[in-house]
């Protein structure tokens, strides 16, 4: 009696779709706008700033100078499976020159943008990375830092919001005076954003199926 064993039947076929091809789709990048924006003054610790078109950014170096540290808080809803996610910034510097600028993590997100000041204002709970932004001109241009670990991390843990601190973390010789001025949502154009890119889609198909714009076609 020829007895067949009872998984013959899946094992050629199996076989005949070991031989496939991947097709990864192409990563589109995605953006997040602030639901709230502002910065805090050390010269002005009870003052709110949070309707302001600029986020402005400094560390008190000279007599008569404040110290500026810039807040934003994005919604996480529509991030998901993402492989990159960057602050991105647009604004100009005071003056010409080289400013360092560092992004920190910030676990309050309960602050209000136009109640925070610097008395109130919620602590950094990380440095995430650190730039250093050579000014050859005082017009705006755009400044990128890398926050992914950080709003993926929050991402996973269920929150809804990340809040990110942005901070002058050394002064330059010859730069004390020197400070950013990013714009804030309240602006018209170039308002801040997170910009995350998906992981790539992967789909397989079997070995000589057709592709074409109306989908796969099966040989």
């Amino acid at each position: 009696m020829n007895i067949q064993h009872p998984l013959g039947a899946m094992a050629t076929c199996c076989a005949l779709a070991a031989f496939s091809s991947t097709v990864l789709s192409q990563p589109v990048t995605n953006r997040i706008a602030p639901v709230a924006d502002a910065y805090v003054r050390s010269d002005i610790p009870t003052s709110n700033f949070g309707t302001f078109t600029n986020v402005w950014v400094r560390t008190n170096a000279v007599a008569g100078s404040a110290t500026c540290r810039g807040y934003l808080k994005f919604p996480l809803a529509t991030l998901s499976d993402a492989s990159s996610v960057s602050l991105r910034l647009f604004g100009p510097m005071q003056y010409t020159g080289s400013v360092i600028l560092a992004a920190c993590s910030v676990a309050d997100t309960n602050w209000a943008e136009t109640g925070i000041t610097w008395n109130n204002q919620p602590p950094a709970s990380n440095l995430l990375t650190t730039t250093t932004v050579n000014v050859t001109d005082v017009a705006g241009h755009w400044y990128e830092f890398d926050v992914s670990s950080f709003v993926k991390g929050e991402r996973a843990a269920g929150r809804n919001f990340a809040t990110l601190l942005l901070v002058e973390p050394t002064i330059l010789t010859g730069n004390t005076a020197n400070y950013a001025k990013t714009v804030s949502r309240e602006f018209t154009v170039n308002q801040p954003e997170l910009a995350w890119v998906p992981l790539p889609t992967v789909r397989i198909y079997a070995s000589g199926t057709t592709l074409n714009e109306g989908g796969p076609t099966s040989p």
